[in-house]
């Protein structure tokens, strides 16, 4: 009997994962730097500026300042980034003494160095001769497909590691194709490979206007504490304080979210399992079909009856209108009692049949007239 696969479900503590979108000077390495114990990814080169200063937080209805405090990892490489993500992912202890928190500063320059790695890659591909391309700049679509792999990859790393992370984004103008001719349409989009923005449990925008006085819109947050729209005066990290009692203690390992290519290679087997019951069926079908033939043409109509009342009790129990409509297993079981349904005619015929009659002894021939016959007759 099969396994029931579900279980009960129970309250599971996941780290916050962000995504911070604005514009430039929104405040979104601001937000990111008030995280607890932060460590940052620096593609902007704009993090050490931070240093010396402090921010506002809220403690027992209190304002209080406090310092900026956070590492620093400088890049604009896509590959440092990831070996960083790697590195705090496999170290626990020097994770630990890295910070709480991760944040990516930003997602829109860490795309573009993935790109520009792409494209390099595909330059030197053209200039050795082992690409036919003309230009390494015009991507096509399969060049998108294998791009998203190491995205995908460092998106579910970011995911699974047992820290708060923040990924900062700049936004961009959203178009769409009316008639063939892109159009804006007033939106704006993270400036960042498209699905990106289904990571995390929570997506704030934010905002800055003419007198300074910077607004966050909550535009998405998978935990319902706060409503999708909801705008909050002046955010940083501790305004989403409430979030961290779902939270495990800092380094305790969360649920994990599984590689896509090794989830993808599972699956694919099922594929083959697929195909290999397909073609036992079809063998399978074409046996029960020639053991028809046998017991037609060995046994007449006892033969013709017997398999067809098998067949038709086959189907009949599995509600089956057809033999192509059972399974494999239900074919290879009525094919093992053809087997015995022709092993037990052949025994029936045999008591049944009346005895073998001797044969005639041969008549000679008739001798031939003539000369040679009369020679044979005399020898």
């Amino acid at each position: 009997m099969a396994k029931n696969p579900f279980v009960p479900a129970e309250a599971v503590p996941q780290y916050l994962k962000l995504i911070v979108s604005g514009d430039t000077d929104a405040g979104k390495t601001h937000f990111g730097l008030t995280a607890p114990r932060p460590c940052i990814v620096d593609m902007e080169g704009n993090a050490t500026l931070f240093k010396g200063r402090s921010f506002t937080k809220l403690v027992d209805g209190k304002e209080v300042q406090v310092p900026f405090d956070f590492s620093i990892l400088t890049t604009r490489s896509f590959a440092d980034t990831s070996g960083a993500v790697d590195f705090l992912l496999n170290n626990p202890k020097d994770r630990e003494k890295a910070g709480e928190t991760l944040v990516i500063d930003n997602l829109s320059l860490l795309w573009e160095a993935l790109q520009e790695a792409y494209s390099t890659r595909l330059e030197r591909k053209i200039a050795d001769g082992s690409s036919n391309r003309a230009d390494a700049d015009e991507l096509q679509f399969g060049d998108w497909r294998t791009l998203k792999k190491p995205w995908k990859t460092i998106m579910r790393k970011l995911f699974n590691l047992p820290m708060h992370v923040i990924l900062l984004s700049r936004i961009d103008d959203e178009y769409e194709v009316v008639g063939g001719v892109p159009r804006l349409t007033g939106r704006k989009k993270l400036d960042a490979e498209k699905k990106t923005k289904f990571f995390g449990t929570l997506h704030l925008h934010l905002d800055v206007d003419d007198d300074n006085i910077r607004t966050g819109t909550v535009i998405r947050d998978k935990w319902g504490a706060f409503q999708h729209g909801q705008k909050l005066n002046s955010p940083n990290f501790w305004t989403f304080e409430p979030l961290l009692a779902s939270a495990p203690p800092p380094g305790v390992q969360a649920p994990e979210m599984e590689d896509e290519e090794e989830i993808a290679k599972r699956d694919s087997e099922s594929f083959d399992d697929d195909r290999s019951k397909e073609i036992a069926k079809k063998e399978s079908i074409g046996s029960i079909t020639k053991a028809g033939r046998v017991l037609f043409s060995s046994f007449a109509e006892r033969g013709r009856d017997a398999y067809n009342e098998l067949l038709l009790k086959a189907q009949g129990d599995n509600k089956a209108d057809t033999l192509s409509d059972l399974s494999a297993e239900t074919l290879a079981s009525l094919l093992d009692e053809l087997r015995k349904l022709h092993i037990s005619l052949k025994q029936s015929a045999l008591t049944t049949s009346p005895p073998a009659q001797k044969p005639a002894p041969a008549t000679p021939p008739t001798p031939r007239r003539g000369k040679k016959a009369t020679e044979d007759l005399e020898l």
